[in-house]
């Protein structure tokens, strides 16, 4: 059950690091740019893994 708790860990550590990204992008002027666009883009499909991640993770610990 350790691995468990490791993915819930990177999972959550991960969505946090969006809203991070966003905000560092948005505070050096790069988020209009195409380098912010193309990370606005990877981060949000990496968010949305991640909480398909978390819910896969809580829902195995549930059945355990």
């Amino acid at each position: 059950m350790p691995w468990l708790a490791a993915l819930y860990l990177d999972a959550s550590m991960t969505i946090r690091a969006f809203a991070m990204l966003a905000r560092i992008l948005y505070e050096r002027g790069l988020a209009q740019t195409r380098f912010g666009t193309l990370a606005y883009s990877a981060a949000s499909i990496d968010d949305a893994v991640a909480w398909c991640l978390v819910a896969i993770v809580l829902a195995s610990v549930k059945n355990s």
